[in-house]
């Protein structure tokens, strides 16, 4: 069975929205340079605070997107040391404190 995340249409258009991330968060970056520079200094307000979240989810979230396209979405083999297993408690040191 195949995947359905592969397909070509599905990798442009998750490359797309990436693409289209990244110019929200550059204008943001770009906002929140000018404001935290103006004068007088002064304390981050909220508003600048968001802008800096919102530059950075949006470029780190746009650039992943638009380089790996659909295999964002691929599954990958995890080490039997992370998997989990029976007889382990979760939550616990090694020794079950």
């Amino acid at each position: 069975m195949s995947n359905p995340w592969q397909s070509r249409a599905c990798s442009a258009a998750t490359r797309m929205s990436g693409l289209g991330m990244l110019p929200v968060g550059a204008v943001s970056t770009n906002l929140l340079y000018h404001l935290a520079n103006a004068a007088p200094p002064h304390e981050a307000t909220a508003f600048e605070l968001g802008l800096a979240a919102t530059g950075f989810l949006c470029l780190s979230i746009g650039s992943a997107l638009l380089v790996l396209g659909s295999h964002i979405f691929d599954k990958v083999e995890i080490s039997a040391r992370w998997t989990s297993q029976p007889g382990i408690r979760r939550g616990k040191g090694r020794r079950g404190d």
